[in-house]
């Protein structure tokens, strides 16, 4: 499981719904300081599974660079199934609560708490079904390419994707669930840091939300 905590507030909720399921996944946690990183590796001291591993990375491409980038070859080389969350806020939303209202949203469905243990129920579903190479929580207001297609376009390209569907499901918010083979594209673009934005960003419009809506 990957996660990117930028915002150090957040972690405890997401503890809080990793507890509630038997499967202790390896946790590869990208952080931008050294602070943020002792902070973490604090707050997990008592985690049941193996030792995290806590890398302070770049502030580029968000949550996505540390995981398409950073933590790439280990993840693409030593695991079956992986996990990418992250410590979300929409701040650039005027409604506030919002943000948080999907943020718990989407780590329920995805990890657990009162919905159950949801980790375990995916890995196992995916586990059982080879056909199945990503699971994410539905969003029922589809959201479009917006100013990200010319992004996606480039990035098809190198991916050898023919044709760009006009309506399409993807994980709004970019958290899911995948098979590390179902992720083989992504993997060979060999992204490095530079091919990321630098902060800050515009609210749409970057490379970063065109591989959010090519991920499926």
């Amino acid at each position: 499981l990957h996660l990117h905590v930028h915002y150090l507030d957040v972690l405890s909720d997401i503890l809080i719904c990793l507890e509630s399921n038997s499967l202790r996944p390896d946790l590869f946690i990208s952080v931008t300081n050294d602070e943020s990183a002792d902070y973490v590796l604090k707050t997990l001291a008592s985690y049941s599974g193996n030792p995290p591993v806590v890398e302070v990375f770049p502030n580029r491409g968000r949550d996505i660079g540390p995981f398409f980038t950073g933590f790439r070859d280990r993840i693409e080389k030593e695991y079956d199934f992986v996990g990418h969350v992250h410590t979300k806020k929409s701040l650039a939303v005027s409604d506030l609560n919002m943000g948080s209202t999907w943020s718990r949203f989407l780590l329920a469905n995805l990890l657990g708490g009162k919905s159950g243990a949801m980790m375990d129920r995916i890995i196992g579903f995916m586990n059982n079904r080879a056909e199945i190479g990503m699971v994410f929580p539905d969003d029922p207001y589809i959201v479009g390419w917006g100013k990200n297609i010319p992004f996606a376009r480039e990035l098809c390209e190198k991916m050898h994707i023919a044709q760009i569907p006009k309506h399409f499901f993807f994980p709004v918010g970019t958290m899911f669930w995948a098979r590390v083979d179902a992720l083989q594209r992504f993997w060979d673009l060999r992204l490095e840091w530079d091919h990321y934005p630098k902060e800050p960003l515009p609210y749409d419009g970057t490379i970063l939300h065109a591989l959010e809506r090519l991920l499926p």
